[in-house]
């Protein structure tokens, strides 16, 4: 078991101490040592302590500041999808170190290569969401290769996006 924060939402982080549970994974700095693997999947340095974690995602303990967001992860959104079929999918809110930002409680807003999509209207977190919160309203309206973005409303630097997601046409 690597002690996935949350497998059902998707939240791969995994637990450690230092993050208020009673046991560390034990994937962290289980790895092999790669020198060319210098990023993990969302670009965060490796490794963070003494060793390479195993999987995609590196896993730091410490932050200078666990609640605020600097990018988001998406996850869940149907691939394929078809024209006007509704989608599911999780936005995570992430910290500095690729940690879920659980205090995070600003205000993110949604957009789309799809000019037809139908997107979530903007959402503000809530301190009980944990910075990770479900949405259930997406919807693609036009044939071929889409994205969707999420930014923080205000400083659309601190942003997350799925690309290539195939949207078909309705049988």
């Amino acid at each position: 078991d690597p002690l996935f924060v949350s497998a059902t939402t998707v939240n791969l982080d995994v637990k450690s101490k230092a993050a208020g549970y009673p046991n560390d994974s034990p994937v962290i700095e289980a790895g092999l040592s790669l020198p060319v693997v210098t990023e993990d999947y969302l670009g965060i340095s490796r490794p963070q302590g003494s060793a390479y974690d195993m999987g995609a995602y590196e896993h730091a303990a410490t932050s200078a500041q666990p609640n605020v967001a600097v990018r988001f992860r998406i996850t869940g959104i149907k691939d394929p999808i078809r024209v006007g079929e509704e989608s599911e999918f999780t936005v995570t809110a992430l910290n500095d170190v690729g940690a879920t930002a659980a205090g995070y409680t600003g205000t993110i807003t949604f957009s789309s290569s799809d000019g037809a999509a139908n997107l979530p209207r903007d959402y503000t977190f809530k301190t009980s969401d944990h910075g990770v919160k479900d949405f259930d309203d997406l919807t693609f309206g036009t044939v071929g290769e889409q994205s969707l973005l999420v930014s923080e409303v205000g400083n659309a630097a601190v942003r997350g996006a799925r690309s290539s997601i195939t949207v078909t046409s309705v049988p």
